[in-house]
This record gives C-alpha cells, structure tokens and sequence, in this order.
C-alpha cells in the first residue's frame, strides 16, 4: 500500500498528462497545425488554445476554492474568453507560433500546479460552490479541479493524434 499523498500522485498525473498532450502536438509537421477536420470546432494546433482557456478558468476557479473556507466562490462570466480562444482555435497554428503557445500552456500549469501543491492535506478535497457568471452553482475541491484539468489534457491527445493521422492522409491525395 502507497503512503504517498493523494495531492503527490495528482500532481503527478497532471504532469503527465501535459507532458503528453504537448508531445502529441510538437510531434506534428507544423504545416498540419492549422488542420480543421470539415465539422469540427477546433483545429490540430488550436486544441492548444482551447486548452490554455481551460487552464485559465480553473486556475481561477481554483484560486477562489482554496481561501473560501468551504464556503461560496463567485467568479465573473468567463464566455467573452471561451468564444475568443475557440474562435482562434478553429483557425489552429501557422509554422512557427507553437511554441508561444505551449510556453503560455507552461506558465499557465505551472500556475495551477504551485497552487495545488500548497493545498493542506485536510483541505485537498474540501469542496466551496462556485458560481461563474449565471451558470448554475456547481461544487469544486483542489482535488476535483486538478483531476479535471487533468481528463482534460487527456481527452485531447487521441482527438490530436486522430487529427494528425486525418491530415497525413490527406495531404497524400493527389
């Protein structure tokens, strides 16, 4: 049996997580990152984009959780920002801006990830409600924030590995 903290182990898997996620994206032919699949809402490199939106909610998100006591988080309408980053993220990455990006992907996890890791132990799953804008109320722990974040680097690298093998294939057709 492990004796390892649980916020050690999630610290661990958010790390991962990114460190994947960016692999699957540097990985890619530059000249693919501005794939859009015909139906879909975000390019190969725009995920990136979308991505760092994400982390900038729940940075903020997690920065209410952890002083609210348990109690009540309220954090402006965060859509302004969503609809600009999606909107950049459909047009996805031209050669040469990757790397800005996933640095602001950097600074942005390890934001989080300092945040996270100063969490008292007795307080990693204590949950305060937290309302954005006019969105119903929902209940958020550090620990249900980082686990997300985590999912959510997760459930991006087969739809980017699935959007590269789409553009590889074709960009071979005559």
């Amino acid at each position: 049996m492990s004796t390892e903290p649980r916020s050690e182990a999630a610290l661990r898997d958010f790390d991962g997580a990114r460190q994947s996620f960016q692999g699957t994206l540097e990985a890619a032919p530059e000249e693919a990152l501005a794939y859009l699949k015909p139906g879909d809402d975000y390019a190969l490199g725009g995920l990136a984009f979308h991505v760092n939106v994400v982390l900038e909610h729940y940075l903020q998100v997690l920065q209410g959780v952890m002083p609210s006591g348990a109690g009540e988080v309220r954090l402006p309408d965060r859509a302004a920002a969503f609809d600009a980053a999606h909107s950049r993220a459909r047009v996805g990455l031209q050669p040469g801006e990757l790397g800005s990006v996933l640095e602001r992907m950097g600074t942005l996890h390890s934001q989080v990830r300092t945040l996270a890791a100063s969490v008292a132990g007795s307080d990693w799953e204590r949950q305060a409600t937290v309302r954005v804008g006019a969105e119903p109320p929902y209940q958020a722990s550090p620990a249900d924030v980082l686990g997300w974040l985590t999912d959510h680097y997760g459930e991006h690298v087969p739809q980017a590995g699935e959007l590269l093998r789409e553009w590889e294939a074709s960009s071979r057709r005559p």
